[in-house]
Parts: C-alpha cells; structure tokens; sequence
C-alpha cells in the first residue's frame, strides 16, 4: 500500500509541474499576436534621429520656451516624448522657484550689508 500511495503522489506531482504555475492569469508567452501585427495602442519608439532632431529644436531662442508646453500637453505627441517634457516643465519650475529663494536670500544677504554701512 505504501509503495502505491508514494507512486500516486508522484504521478501528482509531476502532473502539477506541468500546469500553468498562475492559474488564476491568462499567461500569453507571446504578447504579440500571430499575424506580426503589433498590439492595439502600441507606439513605436522615438529614434535618435527624433530626439536629435527635438534638441536642435531646443536650440532655438524663444522657440525653446514655447515647444516644451507643446509637446508635453499635446494629444498627437508620442508618449515617450510627452513624458519627458512634462518631467522637464517640472524641473524647470523647481529650478525657477529655488533661483528666486536663493536670488532673494542674496538680495537680503546684500541689503543688510549696505544698510549698515552708512551709519
């Protein structure tokens, strides 16, 4: 009995080595379909030429102020570079508000200064 019983749970075993180990998941080792299509909402990727090409854009005066707020709220904007301008506006309004902090603590720094000395 005890051989029969030690081979059964055997059998089990390796019966559930063989099952899906999430069973609860639809587990697709292919997320792209067979037909080579590419899923529905996939954007393809930004090329270096793409970024090359944003940067020079970048370059331009008064231009460089403008496209950042065009290509961060943009519908038509890929993704990748919508993300990474509205992560550039946050920078760039920390940066702005410390250059003020610091741009009055040294305006005080120096005010403070001169106030004494014509006495």
């Amino acid at each position: 009995m005890d051989y029969n019983q030690n081979q059964n749970q055997n059998q089990n075993q390796n019966q559930n080595q063989n099952q899906n180990p999430y069973p609860n998941q639809n587990f697709n080792p292919n997320p792209y379909n067979t037909y080579g299509q590419m899923p529905q909402g996939f954007v393809p990727p930004m090329t270096i030429k793409d970024w090359l090409l944003t940067f020079l854009i970048l370059c331009i005066p008064f231009v460089n102020i403008v496209m950042p707020f065009v290509w961060a709220f943009s519908s038509s904007t890929n993704p990748s570079k919508s993300n990474f301008f509205k992560a550039y506006l946050i920078m760039m309004l920390i940066a702005i508000g410390l250059w003020i902090i610091l741009g009055g603590m040294i305006l005080a720094f120096f005010a403070d200064g001169f106030s004494n000395y014509y006495y």
